[in-house]
C-alpha cells in the first residue's frame, strides 16, 4: 500500500450505467457491419428522441517518448473549434448547438473517445459536420493559440493546488519515468510552449481512421440507417495503421511521501494501492467495496476519521482508472494537521478490521444508488452506446450494456470477501 499526504482523491461517479427488465424489454442490440464495411454495435431503443454515436479510437500516443504528451489534450480541444472545409473556425459550435447536436472529443491513456448526440431530422448536417472536422480538419492557428493558452491556465490553477500536488507526487512515485505518467500528470508550463501545431496535424492523422475504431450506435433508429450514419461520420478517413496495445512499466511497493505545502490550510492523508485492471471484471464489486469502504460519518473509513477521532474534515475511498493496464484504489481525505499521524494509524486499523472480516451490515442499501442510477441510464442513448464500447474494449460482449444490472444483482457477501481476498 502506498501511502502520501495532500491530495482529496476524486470520488468516480460513472455515469455509463445500465439494466435489464421492463425498461430494455423492447430494446434490441446486434452486431453489424456498414455498407462500407465497418463493424459497429446497434442498439435500437423504440420511442428515443435522440441517436447517438459513440466512437472510441486506438492510440498509443501516451506511450511514445517522442512525442509531446499533452498534445492529444488540446487537439481534442480544438478539432471542433478549429475548422474544417466550409466551416469557419470558431462558428461550428454556434451551429451544432443551434440545432441542437451535442458532439465531445476526449483523450484517455489508449483511445481517443467521441461522441455525438443528435436528433433523427438533423442527422445529415451533423454528419456533415463532424465528419468534415474529423477528416480534414483546419486546426486554425488563431484558435490553437487560444486552445492552448486556455488550458495552460487551467492547468496552471490545478498545479498550484496542494491537494493535485499529491497526486501528482503519487504518479510519479509509482508510475516511474515514463511516457505514461507524463501522458496522464498535470503538465508543466514548458510542455505547452513546446506544443506545435504540426504535431496535433500529426497526432489527428494517427488517430482519427478505419482500422480498429469501436463503434456504437443508439436510439430509435434501424440497423440499415445506423450503418449508413456510421459510414457518412467515417467517410474518407483512411484504413490507418493497426494501433498496438500499450504498456508501461508501474512500481506499487509501499512508499511514504510527504510532499510539504506551507500554503495549504489543512493536510491531506491518502493511501494508494493498485487494483486488477479492469479488463479481469469484477468491476461494481471494486466500486461497491470502495464506497462500502467510504461509509457515513457512523461507519467506514469516514466514521473512524471523523467520528471516533475528530480529526478529518472528510475521508474516503475511489476508484481510477490510469490506463486500461492500470487501476488503483486511493483512501483520502482532508486531515487536522495536529492529528495526522492519529488518524493514519485510525485509517490502518479500520482497513484491517474490514480485511479480516471483508462484510457490509447493509450490501443491500449499498447497491440501491447503483441501481437507481443503472434504471435511469438505460433510458439513455449515449449510456447505453458508451456501456456497449466499454464493454467491447474491455474484451466482454456487447451486450453488456443492457444487464449490468445483473452485475450488481449477483453480488453477494460471499463474492465481496472473495474479492477482497
Amino acid at each position: 500500500m502506498i501511502k502520501k499526504l495532500v491530495f482529496c482523491f476524486l470520488m468516480l461517479s460513472l455515469s455509463a450505467c445500465q439494466t435489464t427488465g421492463d425498461i430494455a424489454a423492447n430494446y434490441s442490440l446486434s452486431e453489424q457491419v456498414s455498407p462500407s464495411g465497418l463493424p459497429y454495435t446497434h442498439i435500437n431503443m423504440p420511442g428515443n428522441p435522440r441517436v447517438t454515436i459513440q466512437v472510441a479510437w486506438p492510440s498509443a500516443w501516451a506511450y511514445s517518448a517522442d512525442r509531446n504528451p499533452i498534445v492529444p489534450r488540446v487537439g481534442t480541444r480544438l478539432i471542433f473549434a478549429g475548422g474544417a472545409t466550409g466551416y469557419p473556425a470558431g462558428e461550428t459550435l454556434e451551429r451544432i448547438n443551434d440545432i441542437g447536436t451535442e458532439g465531445d472529443l476526449w483523450p484517455q491513456a489508449d483511445y481517443v473517445f467521441g461522441v455525438l448526440h443528435y436528433s433523427p431530422e438533423h442527422q445529415d448536417e451533423t454528419l456533415k459536420i463532424a465528419n468534415a472536422h474529423i477528416e480534414n480538419p483546419a486546426l486554425d492557428e488563431t484558435w490553437f493559440a487560444r486552445v492552448r493558452d486556455q488550458y495552460a491556465g487551467q492547468m496552471n490553477e490545478a498545479r498550484a493546488a496542494p491537494r493535485q500536488q499529491g497526486f501528482q507526487a503519487f504518479r510519479w512515485a509509482a508510475l516511474l519515468d515514463t511516457p505514461l505518467r507524463d501522458a496522464v500528470s498535470i503538465p508543466d508550463a514548458d510542455e505547452f510552449e513546446n506544443v506545435k501545431l504540426s504535431e496535433i496535424r500529426q497526432w489527428a492523422k494517427r488517430v482519427f481512421k478505419r482500422n480498429g475504431a469501436v463503434v456504437a450506435v443508439a436510439g430509435d433508429i434501424s440497423a440499415a440507417d445506423a450503418g449508413y450514419a456510421v459510414d457518412k461520420l467515417f467517410e474518407g478517413l483512411p484504413e490507418g495503421e493497426t494501433t498496438p496495445s500499450g504498456s508501461s512499466k508501474a512500481n506499487f511497493s509501499a512508499k511514504r511521501i510527504l510532499l510539504h505545502a506551507p500554503k495549504s490550510p489543512t493536510s491531506t492523508l491518502s493511501f494508494f494501492g493498485k487494483l486488477p485492471p479492469a479488463t479481469e471484471g469484477s468491476y461494481y464489486q471494486d466500486r461497491l467495496i470502495a464506497d462500502g469502504l467510504s461509509g457515513g460519518f457512523d461507519s467506514g473509513l469516514a466514521g473512524a476519521v471523523r467520528t471516533e477521532l475528530r480529526a478529518a474534515y472528510n475521508y474516503g475511498a475511489g476508484v481510477d482508472e490510469i490506463s486500461n493496464e492500470h487501476r488503483i484504489i486511493a483512501f483520502s481525505g482532508e486531515v487536522e494537521t495536529a492529528k495526522i499521524a492519529e488518524a493514519e494509524q485510525a485509517v490502518r486499523k479500520a482497513y484491517s478490521e474490514f480485511l479480516a472480516n471483508p462484510r457490509f451490515k447493509k450490501l443491500a442499501d449499498l447497491k440501491k444508488p447503483f441501481e437507481s442510477g443503472l434504471k435511469k441510464d438505460l433510458k439513455d442513448t449515449g449510456s447505453v452506446a458508451y456501456d456497449a464500447v466499454i464493454s467491447k474494449i474491455y474484451g466482454m460482449d456487447s451486450s453488456r450494456a443492457l444487464k449490468l444490472i445483473e452485475e450488481i444483482e449477483a453480488i453477494t457477501d460471499e463474492s465481496i470477501a472473495e474479492r477482497v481476498s
